[in-house]
């Protein structure tokens, strides 16, 4: 699974997380003696949650180490009639269910962290309102003048920003066709299904810098969205921020929108009325 961290909880992460696969380890290989497995079980997670809590998210912390077999297993430990073999098999199980699961768990988030290192340039999340009230449409927006850079140009794609681009692209506005474009554009270049190169650097670019790829940013297994989009859109936009280890910018034309950014500790927020001309209409 992959961890979400919450702000200033990166730094330590992965110690911790080897420090509590350590102990699952010094659990599955204590004492034979049932007691003894089952105090070590349940001290390691016990100590593992209480790590993790305030670097993580409380549902992190319960997929991975709360789980319905912890919870019966704490049941068992008052219940004098459960049968011995059936707490052992048990307990065999379910750490060793933990231990795959930390092992994943370590090498996906740190996939993640490493996922925008500072190869991948500037790190940019447009929300829908820029896709939609922008005067150009996707495939004709000059990034690299919107945002002063010549560096290399990432842009984040949240679930929550396709799945709206997805509805708009049905209605009978001034945004469907812009919608369509957008998402035509997106899914012809993120091949893969999650990114992909949209332009090449400019000839007069320095090596290995001037491409601008497209990113799409993937819920986590068990996200739960907010309700409302445009907070959706934030809270994406923090966590691609902290995973990043630093600024993403975030480019709206909703002014609402641009101060709840900043409210939830995006520091790059840029409101957008007229970035770019254009004469080409949609």
């Amino acid at each position: 699974m992959l961890l979400t961290p919450l702000p200033g909880g990166r730094d330590n992460l992965f110690d911790l997380l080897e420090h509590i696969r350590r102990e699952f380890m010094n659990a599955r290989g204590t004492s034979p003696a049932l007691s003894a497995r089952h105090k070590a079980y349940l001290d390691a997670v016990g100590e593992g949650a209480s790590l993790l809590r305030g670097v993580v998210r409380a549902a992190d912390v319960e997929a991975l180490l709360l789980t319905r077999r912890y919870w019966a297993l704490v049941e068992m430990t008052v219940d004098r009639d459960a049968p011995e073999n059936v707490v052992n098999d048990l307990l065999s199980l379910e750490i060793d269910d933990r231990l795959l699961e930390l092992n994943d768990t370590i090498a996906s988030t740190r996939e993640a962290l490493n996922r925008w290192s500072a190869t991948a340039g500037h790190l940019v999340l447009p929300d829908t309102s820029f896709f939609l009230n922008n005067p150009r449409v996707l495939k004709n927006i000059d990034f690299p003048r919107i945002l002063g850079t010549d560096d290399t140009i990432t842009l984040l794609f949240p679930l929550v920003v396709i799945e709206e681009l997805d509805r708009a692209k049905r209605r009978n506005d001034a945004g469907r066709s812009k919608a369509q474009v957008a998402l035509a554009v997106l899914e012809a270049v993120a091949k893969n299904g999650l990114s992909g190169k949209w332009k090449d650097a400019p000839s007069r670019a320095r090596q290995g810098r001037g491409e601008i790829w497209f990113d799409v940013l993937l819920d986590p297994p068990g996200h739960q969205p907010l309700s409302e989009p445009d907070a959706e859109i934030v809270d994406r936009a923090v966590t691609a921020q902290v995973l990043a280890g630093r600024d993403i910018t975030f480019l709206t034309y909703d002014t609402n929108q641009a101060f709840r950014a900043r409210g939830n500790g995006l520091n790059d927020v840029r409101k957008l009325t007229e970035p770019e001309k254009s004469n080409e209409g949609a």
